[in-house]
This record gives structure tokens, sequence and C-alpha cells, in this order.
């Protein structure tokens, strides 16, 4: 049973970038936080996650109709799970977050870092970790593949 539960963070792969969406039941919304440099590229971060898109065979807001399916799912598999029900929960796009830079490539990490440091009750991070980020992938996809050449998979 998940009462106790007031965050639920859900890593998403969308065409080969990761995203994460906070399903925040404290505030009655759903937080994305995505590392891409919108201000940057020249495009606005919300209307990418709402846009159009071909799903099941009809045009429709994509975030919005992830996120329905998802409550959808989540209750219809448990019926109590103490988590309400977010399908019309407001979508935003959380601001003053960490970005990559254009074209590195390193969505996966700060995806994790901010499953490690977000806070959804204040929507901010926790940690700076635009510091952390740039040495620490380097080391992390280093070990990564220490891992992946010398190590067994249990």
């Amino acid at each position: 049973m998940l009462s106790y539960c007031t965050q639920l963070y859900v890593p998403i792969l969308d065409k080969s970038h990761y995203i994460l969406f906070v399903i925040n039941a404290d505030a009655g919304n759903i937080q994305i936080l995505d590392s891409n440099p919108y201000q940057e590229i020249d495009t606005v971060g919300i209307e990418r996650h709402k846009a159009l898109r071909m799903l099941s065979g009809s045009e429709t807001e994509w975030a919005p109709t992830l996120m329905s399916r998802l409550s959808s799912a989540l209750h219809e598999v448990r019926p109590n799970i103490g988590i309400p029900n977010f399908e019309k929960w407001d979508i935003e796009l959380a601001e003053n977050i960490p970005t990559m830079k254009n074209l590195s490539n390193d969505c996966g990490f700060y995806v994790m870092r901010y499953m490690q440091f977000y806070d959804p009750k204040r929507a901010v991070m926790t940690r700076n970790i635009q510091q952390v980020c740039p040495l620490t992938t380097l080391i992390f996809k280093s070990t990564m593949l220490i891992f992946k050449l010398f190590y067994k998979l249990l």
C-alpha cells in the first residue's frame, strides 16, 4: 500500500530522450523535468510535451494522454493504491532546473540526478547538480563501461 506516498517519479524515454514526470499528490499536479535547454534551441518545452502525436491510431496530446493512461492502469491494477487519480491534473514544466548542454546526450544522467535531488514540494533542486553533472557523467560512463567489460551480471 502506498498510502504514505505523496510523489511518484516516472522516468520516460521519449524518442531517444529521457525526461522525468513527477506526480505530486501534495500539489495535485504533474511536473515535467526535462534537461533539454529549450531556451537555447528556441522551443517552448511545455508545448513540446503537449504537442499532438499519433497514439493508438488517433492524434492526441502526448503528455496528458500518457499520464491519463498511467493513472487508469495503476488504479485498475491496484484499486486501493492510496494515490489519488491524477488523470486530469495540470501538467507543468519545472522551471529553474539544471539543463544539459545542447546535443550532449546526458539526459539519462540528469533524470537520475533529478530523482535524487529534486524536491517537488518546493519545486527546487536540493543540490546544485549543474556543477556536478559534467564530471560525474564522465566518471559514471567510464565506470559503466568497466562494469560491462569486466563484471558478470547477476
